[in-house]
């Protein structure tokens, strides 16, 4: 051992107030073949070291390894976050007894992917509304959303996995990790086929192609031919199948209902004995969907509307059964 302990941080940390040597690919041979034990700090990009060689050429040659700001929010908006990703990695894995600093990264990082807007409280059957703004409701009240309405008519317990902005891919996500059972009804309100997911204030969000583009990190990750792209839609559309194969395995009832998607869905899904097309024309002008009424914020569906969706949606529904 040639180092007592290793302080690492990021590139952009003030290490001027530790009491330890700089560690730097300039120094770094001399510091390991000297018999003296001393503390330094270092930050990936001043050890010079890849990633693949960090741990044979610095980490096993330390006593104690303490990280100083590798936080959630640190790394995750760091250029080269992979790498420190992979360190933590390391110090999790194989060095965990003489490490500490990670941990927060660590825990942030398993609840940031294992997210789930909401969960099954009984064993009871329960009605899964999933999809964006439509679905969760912006605009009107809980009591007054379409969701809350269909679960009251058929007697289920409504549990609402959708978001504002949601797109196809997060509302898969949220229906295949959920705690779904047999006999239970799904009804997802499906969105535009071109909304993508980026992070974004350190959460994982998804966006509408205009607000996408207002987000520097999906600038960075996406251009505006991407979002209406075939590869776009034929994920989407994949998605929406492997749903579909989902509930079916484990016998849970699934209505696809289309409120936004005026491209893809019915053409492709139309024959789906489960599908229901609730779309309605939008305005030239507003580009605003018309509807009976709209909610608060005077763009999405009010009221009135939600009950229309919500009487078109129990009919199918029962047509079913």
């Amino acid at each position: 051992m040639a180092i007592g302990t290793l302080y690492i941080g990021s590139k952009s940390f003030d290490f001027q107030k530790l009491d330890t040597e700089w560690l730097t690919s300039k120094n770094l041979k001399k510091v390991l073949a000297s018999s003296e034990i001393n503390d330094y700090h270092t930050s990936i990009e001043d050890s010079g070291l890849l990633i693949e060689s960090i741990e044979e050429s610095l980490l096993s040659h330390c006593q104690s390894i303490e990280c100083l700001d590798l936080s959630w929010n640190t790394v995750i908006n760091l250029e080269n976050y992979s790498r420190y990703m992979h360190l933590a990695s390391l110090l999790r894995s194989k060095y965990k007894n003489k490490s500490t600093g990670w941990e927060e990264l660590y825990r942030k990082s398993i609840a940031h992917v294992a997210y789930k807007r909401a969960t099954k409280e009984s064993n009871k059957p329960s009605l899964w509304v999933a999809g964006c703004s439509w679905s969760s409701a912006m605009g009107v009240e809980t009591d007054e959303r379409w969701g809350h309405l269909v679960a009251k008519e058929l007697d289920l317990e409504e549990i609402n996995l959708a978001i504002g902005g949601g797109s196809i891919w997060d509302a898969s996500d949220q229906i295949l990790r959920a705690d779904i059972q047999k006999g239970d009804i799904v009804v997802w309100g499906l969105t535009s086929l071109g909304r993508v997911d980026v992070v974004n204030n350190n959460q994982l969000r998804s966006f509408a192609v205009r607000d996408a583009l207002d987000i520097p990190q999906a600038r960075d990750y996406y251009n505006l031919g991407y979002f209406w792209s075939n590869t776009q839609c034929l994920i989407a559309m994949r998605q929406i199948q492997q749903v579909i194969n989902y509930c079916s395995k484990i016998g849970a009832r699934l209505y696809l209902v289309n409120f936004l998607d005026i491209h893809l869905s019915s053409f492709i899904l139309g024959g789906e004995e489960n599908y229901l097309d609730l779309s309605r024309q939008m305005n030239a002008d507003t580009l605003l969907t018309i509807m009976i009424d709209y909610g608060t914020d005077d763009k999405h569906p009010g009221p009135l509307q939600h009950q229309q969706y919500a009487k078109e949606i129990i009919k199918f529904i029962q047509q079913g059964e």
